[in-house]
């Protein structure tokens, strides 16, 4: 007879590794433009985002990802959320993205060497995201804020 997993395994498997972030935009009325920037282990084209920082609430963390992740600097929309989840190597993820209306596009940051950053149509950022699910993401958002 199997014995039941321990207290430790269940709270373990159980875990979720939770991240946050932006999806960043230029607030063009009817054509919006996305900043996207490449992911360090594999060069896809993703959102900033981040684990949360300890001192700074789940808005600010994200805001600190965007800026030295893409360089970008601007409102967190604290509204509206967008989450994705999947499992990777065995562990849950979540990631939770907030809308950032981008009032600057910096230069210089502090990944700009180690991350590509592209300012794109929303047509151009859905084919150049592989994940489908960061995919549905942007559909929604896109349509939550410029609905047709």
């Amino acid at each position: 007879m199997r014995r039941p997993p321990s207290a430790f395994y269940l709270s373990y498997t159980m875990s979720v590794k939770t991240q946050y972030g932006v999806i960043p935009y230029t607030n063009k009325k009817k054509s919006p433009k996305i900043i996207l920037i490449t992911s360090r282990t594999n060069g896809y084209w993703i959102f900033p985002k981040g684990n949360p920082m300890k001192k700074k609430t789940f808005f600010q963390s994200a805001a600190v990802e965007a800026y030295e992740e893409a360089g970008v600097r601007g409102t967190v929309n604290k509204k509206a959320s967008y989450t994705i989840k999947f499992r990777h190597q065995n562990i849950d993820h979540k990631i939770v993205l907030f809308p950032m209306k981008i009032e600057t596009l910096l230069d210089e940051w502090p990944e700009r060497k180690e991350r590509k950053r592209k300012v794109v149509s929303v047509e151009k950022a859905l084919k150049m995201i592989e994940l489908t699910s960061l995919q549905n993401c942007l559909k929604k958002w896109h349509h939550d804020f410029y609905p047709s």
